[in-house]
């Protein structure tokens, strides 16, 4: 005898999708991809005589459809239960020892008002998770350029509405690139329609990905860029960027809590290569 109350993640961004599989001793969470490549997922649940064979920060390393989760009854003579389980997603992979430091281009051609940096006191701050992030005001339509080679790993084009509006964080257009080094850079709110590059497409440092929009949380037309690599599913560090030679503000590595969320994600992926 079972109770099984299942949960989801967040609406919004359709690149992840999980389907549940129930077993005659337990339960398997199945994730499959459709815009994007490179995710980190975290696994939680109220679990009564059950366990998760698999660790509980997941990474698709490229994989499509994959197992994301995979509880089994553990006393097969007395009852179990699997209540309230859930999933969160970020794009990106983990790194463990942040890359040296490297030059970027700008990702447009010529010249752009910057209306927040690094640090920015409206979207920018501290704990935002976006504290190394720089938005330029330009007009819708402005050609958005990738700013290193790399390789296309997310995509989204069919949000249509941009407002300063929390509802909105999830119902952005982007581009999301991974880089030879492990990082990962996005380039967020374009237009409706307005990327220019499919998954799976390696791209060089100039090349157009994208046409610049207002969608998503957003005040006014703007280009948001930034470098990163992913903890877990609810967690991500920014790096500061050098724009064509010049020096970032500061280079540090993760804070004790990022570190410890480091360690732990760097021991679940080893625990999945062994399986």
């Amino acid at each position: 005898m079972f109770v099984l109350i299942s949960a989801s993640a967040w609406a919004g961004d359709p690149c992840v999708k999980v389907t549940q599989k129930t077993l005659a001793d337990g339960v398997e969470l199945w994730a499959d991809l459709s815009t994007c490549t490179e995710v980190t997922m975290s696994i939680t649940a109220d679990e009564t005589n059950v366990v998760n064979e698999l660790p509980p920060i997941i990474d698709s390393a490229g994989r499509t459809h994959f197992l994301a989760a995979k509880w089994k009854q553990l006393d097969r003579d007395a009852a179990w239960k699997l209540k309230d389980w859930k999933y969160r997603w970020k794009l990106g992979r983990r790194l463990v020892v942040l890359p040296p430091t490297v030059t970027w281009k700008r990702p447009f051609a010529g010249t752009f008002k910057l209306i927040q940096g690094p640090r920015g006191t409206f979207s920018h701050f501290e704990g935002s998770q976006d504290e190394e992030a720089f938005d330029w005001e330009m007009p819708e339509g402005t050609p958005v350029l990738a700013a290193r080679d790399g390789v296309v790993v997310g995509v989204r084009s069919d949000c249509s509405v941009g407002a300063v509006d929390e509802a909105l964080k999830n119902e952005n257009n982007y581009v999301v690139l991974r880089h030879d080094d492990g990082l990962f850079s996005e380039y967020n709110h374009l237009k409706q329609g307005g990327v220019m590059v499919k998954l799976g497409d390696k791209v060089t440092a100039g090349q157009q990905l994208g046409e610049s929009g207002n969608t998503g949380y957003t005040s006014k037309p703007h280009l948001h860029f930034s470098a990163f690599h992913t903890i877990d599913g609810t967690l991500r560090q920014e790096v500061p960027v050098s724009f064509n030679g010049m020096k970032p503000a500061r280079r540090t590595g993760p804070d004790e809590k990022i570190r410890k969320a480091v360690q732990e994600a760097s021991d679940a992926f080893e625990a999945i290569d062994a399986k």
